[in-house]
C-alpha cells in the first residue's frame, strides 16, 4: 500500500509499507529529517488520498 506523509517543514514523503502500523512507524523515521508529522494518508494507485491515518 502507498501512504503520503506531510510534515513540519511542509514536505511530504511518499512511501509503501505493509499496514497502517507500518506506515506510522515509517513515518517517524522520517521526523529525523523533516520535523514533526502532521498527516497520514493512505493512497490509491493514482495517488489519490483515500483514507486519513491520522
Amino acid at each position: 500500500m502507498t501512504y503520503k506523509a506531510e510534515f513540519e517543514d511542509e514536505e511530504i514523503e511518499i512511501f509503501d509499507a505493509d499496514n497502517h502500523e507500518k506506515a506510522v512507524q515509517e513515518a517517524y523515521k522520517f521526523e529525523k529529517e523533516h520535523g514533526t508529522v502532521f498527516n497520514l494518508f493512505l493512497l490509491n494507485d493514482k495517488y489519490d488520498e483515500i483514507d486519513r491515518v491520522f
